[in-house]
């Protein structure tokens, strides 16, 4: 069994976490799990993970830990600054940026 583990800081809220083959939890426990096994040289289906950004939020810091499948444990860590949304607007993106209130 390989689990992927996002380690949320508390200006990130879990709205959800979905990719094919993985089997993931509902927002209050963020975790996915799969049992298939992974050939040398091959990666698994992306997780797509989706927050809320709470409106103070200016620097953010987000980790994953993975563990599993006779591996080592492994983690990664996402730096990323927030940008403020226009006055009395919203924003919104797709990728690594990430938007206040959003």
């Amino acid at each position: 069994m390989v689990t992927v583990t996002e380690l949320l800081p508390a200006a990130l809220s879990l709205v959800s976490m979905a990719g094919t083959g993985w089997s993931c939890a509902g927002p209050a426990q963020p975790v996915c799990t799969r049992t298939d096994a992974l050939s040398g040289g091959s990666s698994y289906a992306p997780i797509i993970v989706t927050v809320n950004v709470s409106a103070s939020a200016t620097q953010l810091s987000n980790r994953a830990s993975v563990i599993g499948g006779g591996s080592n444990a492994a983690g990664a860590e996402d730096f990323t600054i927030v940008a403020p949304p226009a006055a009395g607007g919203s924003s919104s993106h797709a990728g690594q940026a990430l938007a206040q209130g959003r």
